[in-house]
């Protein structure tokens, strides 16, 4: 609410720095988020609209107007990133804890991606840096064929690194947490 109010009035201080930070930190988002977690760990009265499944098709639909009619992620725009906020928590509620959600993301390729994932946001940056510094190197910066394959390469090369990382690296330290587990009885 505060964010809302001083919307309004950030403006006509007309100062520049103050603006761009207001405009650009998200803290609304973060606030909804925690809002949607106590609702769920307290067991609130609002879970229950929020697994109806009107709230549901709501959530969706304000999702893709918002994704695809507007610019959401312009900083300037508050209101909208609050909305999708607000839809998103709905949407996450419903797919992580509500057994008759519309969306339900159990499935093996979707789990094997959950495992690896650590390994997908950790070398995702620098193989698209290498990915582009080869691209560069090599002149090949055609209009269409650029774009496209710089994102096919990079996107399997990433899976491939982290699959190689999940397998080489990060199980041997998973494995360790059993050896040193303390199961009390």
């Amino acid at each position: 609410m505060l964010k809302f109010t001083l919307a309004a009035i950030i403006p006509l201080l007309n100062v520049h720095g103050a603006m761009s930070i207001f405009e650009e930190l998200r803290f609304e988002c973060m606030a909804v988020g925690a809002l949607g977690a106590y609702a769920y760990c307290e067991s609130s009265r609002w879970l229950k609209w929020c697994y109806h499944p009107g709230a549901q098709v709501l959530a969706w639909g304000v999702f893709v107007y918002l994704t695809w009619k507007t610019n959401v992620l312009n900083p300037s725009n508050s209101y909208g990133a609050t909305i999708m906020a607000m839809s998103f928590v709905i949407i996450i509620l419903n797919m992580a804890t509500n057994p008759r959600s519309f969306v339900r993301l159990n499935h093996p390729f979707l789990e094997r991606m959950g495992q690896i994932s650590y390994g997908l946001y950790m070398y995702h940056f620098p193989f698209l840096y290498l990915v582009l510094r080869l691209a560069q190197h090599f002149k090949l910066n055609d209009a269409f064929f650029y774009p496209t394959a710089f994102f096919i390469v990079s996107l399997i090369g990433t899976w491939l690194v982290a699959e190689l990382s999940y397998r080489w690296f990060e199980t041997p330290f998973l494995n360790l947490k059993d050896r040193f587990t303390v199961v009390r009885t």
